[in-house]
């Protein structure tokens, strides 16, 4: 498999069990629904391997394409 992106998580909590998470699609593939994927993937990964309850992600309002990866992956709009 060639790498198409990475997903990122910084800042665990063990004791609230959270961590602030981040991802990139590298740019040959965006566009192809492939962000929506990596990030279910790492959230599954979150939740089911390492146990955390709470995931928090901070993305720029125009960043169209991780608002909708997010969104897409059960993450909910908290504040602008």
């Amino acid at each position: 498999g060639v790498p198409i992106g990475d997903f990122k998580i910084l800042n665990i909590d063990w004791v609230s069990r959270r961590a602030d998470v981040g991802w990139d699609i590298f740019h040959p593939y965006r566009g192809h629904g492939l962000g929506k994927k990596i990030v279910k993937a790492g959230v599954e990964c979150c939740f089911q391997l390492l146990n955390l309850r709470r995931l928090n992600a901070e993305i720029l309002e125009n960043n169209a394409g991780s608002v909708k990866c997010a969104m897409g992956a059960g993450f909910v709009l908290e504040g602008r």
